[in-house]
């Protein structure tokens, strides 16, 4: 039985868990740290470079199980919250002006998109970068 639709019902599904899972541990390191080291003024705490260091993180742990797996659904759904947090630290570091994000955001997904084709990956991991992009602006606006 031929069901063409199944990887991005699992795309749609497990990505969308694994993102809710990121940005928990995302908020529990960040209300953690802020609590430890800045309980007098939240303000003072460097938000930026933690979302920026939890994405580095995401992306190398991302490149480690890309080389273990040979299967590109599986590839495709641990892409969903790597360029999630991504595209969230990118546009989140130009909060001030949106249009500068947005434009950061395009170069980053046509990169994202030439790499994908470089790798010959299947249409299923575009819908994931897609997905994971439109997620991400939603949750930063």
């Amino acid at each position: 039985m031929n069901r063409p639709w199944m990887p991005y019902a699992w795309i749609t599904g497990v990505g969308f868990i694994l993102v809710v899972v990121s940005w928990l541990i995302y908020v529990g390191v960040y209300l953690g740290i802020e609590g430890m080291y800045y309980p007098n003024d939240p303000q003072d705490f460097p938000a930026d470079s933690l979302r920026l260091v939890s994405a580095l993180v995401l992306l190398v742990i991302y490149i480690g199980t890309s080389l273990m797996y040979d299967n590109h659904l599986i590839k495709a759904i641990c892409m969903v919250p790597v360029v999630s947090m991504m595209v969230i630290a990118l546009y989140l570091s130009f909060y001030g002006r949106p249009w500068t994000g947005y434009f950061w955001i395009i170069v980053f997904a046509f990169h994202a998109i030439i790499f994908i084709r470089r790798l010959k990956m299947p249409n299923y991991t575009y819908y994931a970068l897609i997905y994971a992009i439109v997620l991400a602006i939603a949750y930063s606006m």
